[in-house]
C-alpha cells in the first residue's frame, strides 16, 4: 500500500516505547525518523560557540550541553529552534516523517502547531501513555549508553515531564489535536493501533 505523505509527533512518558514504535512507523511508511534526541547530540557536537543567538535570546551552549547529559531538560528554545530548521529542511522531500520524542513543551507544541498549518502538512501527534510503576519498570530493566537509567535520573525525567511535556500534551488535548494510546500494552498491539490511526487520518 502506497502511503501519502504524512509527519507523525511521538510523545509520552520515558521508556513508553516511543523509539521502537517510531522505527516500526518509519519503516512501515518508508518514512524518515528524527529522533530530538539525536538532532541534540549532533548539533552539540559540531557547534563550537559559546553562545547561540535565537530571536532576542543568547543561549548559553555549554550550560545547555551540561543539561542534556544530566538528564535535565535543554532550553525549549533551542529544541524549538534545532527541531523546525530540521523539519522544514525535509518538507521537500516526498518521505513522511516520524519526530520520536516531541514535543517536549508548550512552547515546542506551538512551534510545531504553526509550522505544519503553514506548511498545510497531513500530520498526527501521538502520545504513548504509561503509568509511573511501568516507567520505573522499564527502565531500570534496559541499560543506556547515556546512563539515564538508573532510578535517580529516571525521577528527574519524570518530574520534568509533568511540569513540562505534560503541560504541552493537555494543550494539544484542549485542541482535538493529540491522540493519546495505552502504551502498556505489547508492542505488535501498540504498533497496530497506531498504524490505524494513521490510516484514519489519510482517509486510507
Amino acid at each position: 500500500m502506497k502511503f501519502k505523505k504524512i509527519i507523525v509527533f511521538l510523545t509520552g512518558e520515558p521508556a513508553s516505547g516511543k523509539d521502537t514504535q517510531a522505527s516500526l512507523l518509519a519503516k512501515k511508511l518508508k518514512a524518515k525518523k528524527i529522533n530530538v534526541s539525536k538532532i541534540l547530540d549532533k548539533f552539540f557536537e559540531s557547534y563550537k560557540k559559546n553562545y547561540l543567538k535565537i530571536g532576542k535570546k543568547n543561549i548559553n551552549i555549554k550550560k545547555e550541553k551540561e543539561n542534556r547529559f544530566s538528564g535535565k531538560l535543554v532550553s525549549f528554545d533551542l529544541v524549538s529552534y534545532l527541531m523546525k530548521k530540521e523539519i522544514e529542511k525535509n518538507l521537500e522531500d516526498k518521505k513522511s516523517l516520524i519526530v520520536l520524542g516531541g514535543p517536549r513543551s508548550l512552547k515546542e507544541a506551538k512551534t510545531y502547531i504553526n509550522l505544519v498549518k503553514k506548511n498545510k502538512l497531513i500530520y498526527l501527534f501521538i502520545y504513548l501513555k504509561i503509568s509511573e510503576e511501568e516507567v520505573f519498570k522499564r527502565s531500570l530493566l534496559r541499560k543506556r549508553k547515556d546512563n539515564l537509567d538508573v532510578e535517580e535520573k529516571i525521577k528527574i525525567r519524570l518530574e520534568f515531564f509533568k511540569k513540562y511535556t505534560l503541560p504541552a500534551i493537555n494543550f494539544l488535548k484542549r485542541r482535538g489535536e493529540i491522540i493519546e494510546i495505552n502504551g502498556e500494552r505489547n508492542v505488535k498491539e501498540v504498533h497496530k493501533e497506531i498504524l490505524k490511526k494513521v490510516k484514519e487520518k489519510l482517509n486510507l
